[in-house]
């Protein structure tokens, strides 16, 4: 996966598409979840800006720990 350069093109979907489908981006980043369980990511396949958006996702969430969004951003991180 990183030979193709999948990691960097999915938190770019990820990253571009955050205000398409909230199911959609949910399912991207349990994707991320899983790919990362299969082969570790490197530093140069994360970017602060990414991590820093993954933050805010959790923050603005906050208000409701039953949101079904937390579970897949928190695994992420």
């Amino acid at each position: 996966m990183k030979e193709e350069g999948v990691f960097p093109r999915l938190i770019e979907l990820i990253y571009e598409r955050k205000d398409d489908d909230v199911g959609l981006h949910r399912m991207l980043l349990e994707l991320l979840y899983e790919m990362s369980r299969i082969q570790r990511l490197r530093l140069q396949d994360l970017n602060d800006d990414f991590i820093r958006y993954l933050f805010q996702i959790i923050e603005g969430l906050s208000d409701d720990v039953n949101d079904p969004y937390h579970y897949p951003v928190i695994r992420v991180l």
